[in-house]
């Protein structure tokens, strides 16, 4: 159980860094202020107020993973916010037992919610899909507005309605996971973004 718990403690750690470096990430796009009155928020642009675990619930966790889904890292009662974005995330954990090889085999499947506050919120999610998309990544049609895979990271990331999600799903070694992976992933939460 010690070593499950030092892994459940290395994936909060790495979720809490990408989400940081989500919410931080630059909007490199050199697109017109946005006018003051476009700073409010709207229901719109708040993904319908759904956050991370509202959306990936431990049913589908379990469908994923199977019966031994446990909860791992979530934000949801305190997610990051800046002035235009507000981020989410819910994580579980296949419980395979203590032993370090199956630490190794387990698999994760974490969603991150990065919602728009305001239009600039909006404008810098679409940016990350056109004019600020990562190098090296592979379009992925059929899912929401626009989706790509990011095999540096091993996640399938989709914008739908201005809200940008990206779903990380496999083991902890990045590398092995695969656009199947985050494919059979979406496939159980593309109703509900």
């Amino acid at each position: 159980m010690k070593k499950f718990l030092v892994f459940l403690g290395v994936v909060v750690v790495i979720g809490g860094g990408v989400g940081l470096v989500i919410l931080t990430r630059p909007n490199t796009a050199h697109a017109p202020q946005a006018p003051a009155s476009s700073t409010k928020t709207t229901a719109a642009s708040t993904a319908g107020g759904k956050t991370a675990c509202t959306i990936y619930t431990a049913a589908d966790a379990q469908k994923l993973l199977g019966s031994t889904a446990q909860a791992g890292s979530s934000n949801a009662d305190t997610p990051t916010e800046s002035d235009a974005i507000k981020v989410s995330t819910c994580t579980y954990i296949q419980d395979t037992g203590d032993s370090l090889d199956s630490l190794k085999t387990a698999k994760t499947a974490s969603l991150l919610v990065r919602a728009p506050k305001t239009q600039a919120g909006t404008d810098s999610n679409k940016a990350q899909f056109t004019t600020s998309k990562p190098a090296g990544v592979t379009d992925v049609p059929g899912y929401g507005d626009a989706a790509y895979w990011d095999p540096q990271f091993g996640q399938l990331n989709i914008l739908k309605n201005n809200t940008w999600y990206i779903l990380s799903y496999g083991t902890t070694t990045i590398s092995s996971r695969t656009l199947d992976d985050g494919k059979q992933f979406a496939a159980i939460l593309i109703t509900k973004l």
